[in-house]
């Protein structure tokens, strides 16, 4: 017969058994866990490479949206300068026969005095020309504004621009980024009301709007550059200045108002 005393051993033997399978139980599901979560870490980062390449496109879409927006904007702009000048009384507005005189426009719809912004560029623009046989004012090209200072009167940081050219040269100069207005192109304020004496005019005049009043402007020592990445931009090849104002034939439309504007102010003069 078995004794209460061999019974008691047999006992404790058995809870000792069931007491190592029940320590090693969790420890396998620790570790199950552990592989799982290394599983996850491994699959994370594979998902995370491939969401990534179509993030570009997004932005890039989205910045060529807003840069078109941009470019529209200023054709508008320009167009309300222009529109504003034209509805001028007699005594404030460009002289009909400078219009008429006119082979090239520039508009610069807001310019900036130099001391409130980086590197001296105060200002986005457009310039069209007129074509030599027909008068008509040609396709325009973007331009920029750049100037150490802007004579703009005491308490002025604002002005809208208007430079009126008044020969081709003006033209092949005033593109060039080493020529300065004043210096390799004579430029001067130009005279409002009435009539001017184009004999003696210079090759640029200058007006500016500030405070809802036209007047000249002086702008010597200022350049002007081409704007050729907004040019590529609208006209979708690489493309001069020069090629876009006096050989291309087709306006792309977002200059609609700008041309109509232009054409308002500036018609092609009577024989």
């Amino acid at each position: 017969m078995i004794t209460i005393q061999k019974k008691l051993i047999i006992v404790l033997a058995l809870i000792s058994l069931l007491a190592a399978w029940i320590l090693t139980t969790p420890s396998n599901a620790e570790d199950a866990e552990v592989i799982e979560a290394e599983a996850m870490e491994e699959v994370a980062p594979a998902k995370t490479m491939e969401k990534t390449p179509a993030k570009p496109k997004v932005e890039s879409a989205k910045d060529e949206t807003k840069t078109s927006i941009s470019e529209a904007r200023l054709a508008d702009k320009a167009a309300k300068v222009l529109e504003l000048q034209k509805s001028e009384v007699s005594t404030k507005r460009i002289p009909q026969n400078v219009r008429n005189a006119a082979r090239c426009i520039v508009v610069f719809p807001s310019i900036i005095k130099a001391g409130l912004i980086v590197a001296g560029k105060t200002g986005q623009g457009l310039v069209s020309c007129r074509h030599s046989t027909s008068n008509n004012w040609g396709a325009p090209s973007y331009v920029s504004l750049n100037a150490a200072s802007i004579g703009l009167q005491a308490g002025i940081q604002k002005a809208s621009v208007i430079l009126v050219l008044l020969n081709r040269d003006a033209v092949d100069e005033l593109i060039d980024p080493e020529v300065k207005l004043g210096a390799g192109v004579e430029i001067t304020a130009g005279p409002v009301g009435g009539s001017a004496n184009l004999e003696i005019a210079p090759s640029v005049l200058s007006y500016a709007r500030t405070k809802g009043l036209f007047a000249g402007l002086d702008l010597e020592g200022a350049k002007i550059g081409v704007s050729k990445e907004q040019n590529m931009q609208v006209y979708g090849e690489k493309i001069t200045a020069k090629e876009i104002l006096f050989t291309k034939d087709k306006i792309p439309t977002r200059f609609d108002s700008f041309m109509s504007a232009l054409g308002e102010l500036a018609p092609i003069p009577a024989n």
